[in-house]
């Protein structure tokens, strides 16, 4: 029993992705810390990236499958 003909192959990954830095937070009308993370390989960005804020209803699938990415 066990591995017979075992070998290593060659794979190539491709580009890598890691985070450095990454913050989310509220900042009126206090600032207050926001759970979130990046989307992986996403893009760094030039700054600070500002935008107005959404309620989603988590709760319900209807509310969670009509909102869309830009």
């Amino acid at each position: 029993m066990g591995l017979q003909n075992v070998a290593f192959e060659t794979w190539k990954f491709g580009k890598g992705w890691s985070m450095k830095d990454f913050s989310a937070e509220m900042t009126e009308p206090r600032v207050l810390p926001l759970i979130a993370y990046p989307k992986a390989w996403s893009p760094s960005t030039k700054g600070a990236v500002t935008g107005d804020a959404i309620y989603l209803d988590a709760k319900q699938t209807m509310t969670c499958s009509s909102i869309k990415e830009n």
